[in-house]
């Protein structure tokens, strides 16, 4: 097992407003059963009557599963009236970043609550190291309500680094093949567990992609957080539905300003 470095030691916490929805009545809940962290709240609360109930920490383990470092992007998805499902990214890198880089490429965990609880009954990964992804920042649940006929997790590389798609991934060479440049939206569907890269939404410092509602068609949004202000643009990718989204067979626009 490698060791966790300290700088690395991020909890996972659900503040008051969050953790009513989590913990409220559910049938066939057991108080009893499911993980919870030994490790301290990092939050305060400040609002009267508020509570926060750490949930998991770097480095705690799940049976066989183990929370890895830099929790960043986080998305819930109430499967049913006992079941809620929480996706967490992992924002690790292999490459190098202000001096410093991670023994794991980035990845992204599904933890499973049972309501009633408030406590995880299992983790895993839904992606993992080996897919030799970069620096998962903010992701997005996209479900009916935008369209989507199956629910996809949108997650993204805030990276345009040039990378080998495996486990060990850098360095690499500057050149498509072997490599290949950085900064996908990969899309995660949350009925098969399948993961893919979905190349037509661009590559750039991908900071999230948001799926919008009301429309007759699939409409993400997607900014970068380029590291060289002002440069940060506005996408937006149209598919016909999510299926379409998919199988990428979208097209992407970018905003420009017009003065």
């Amino acid at each position: 097992m490698q060791p966790i470095l300290p700088r690395r030691m991020t909890a996972v916490l659900l503040a008051a407003t969050l953790a009513v929805t989590l913990v409220g009545p559910a049938i066939g809940a057991s108080p009893n059963a499911g993980f919870q962290t030994s490790r301290a709240p990092m939050l305060d609360p400040v609002a009267a009557g508020a509570s926060v109930k750490p949930l998991i920490s770097v480095g705690d383990m799940v049976g066989d599963y183990r929370f890895e470092s830099l929790p960043d992007g986080l998305a819930i998805w109430q499967r049913d009236r006992q079941r809620i499902d929480l996706y967490v990214n992992h924002e690790t890198s292999k490459v190098a970043f202000s001096g410093f880089a991670d023994y794991r490429n980035s990845e992204v965990s599904h933890l499973v609550l049972k309501r009633g609880a408030g406590k995880i009954l299992s983790g895993e990964l839904v992606v993992p190291s080996r897919a030799g992804y970069q620096r998962f920042c903010s992701n997005f649940i996209a479900g009916p309500e935008a369209g989507f006929e199956r629910p996809l997790l949108l997650t993204n590389e805030e990276a345009t680094d040039f990378v080998l798609r495996q486990e060990a991934s850098w360095p690499a060479p500057t050149t498509e093949p072997p490599a290949e440049q950085a900064g996908m939206v990969v899309a995660v569907d949350l009925m098969s567990g399948a993961y893919r890269s979905i190349r037509g939404m661009g590559r750039h410092n991908h900071e999230n992609a948001v799926a919008l509602p009301g429309y007759d068609q699939a409409v993400v949004l997607s900014g970068d957080d380029t590291f060289n202000a002002p440069s940060s643009q506005l996408y937006m990718y149209l598919a016909p539905d999510g299926n379409a989204v998919w199988n990428d067979t979208g097209h992407l626009f970018a905003f420009v300003p017009t003065d």
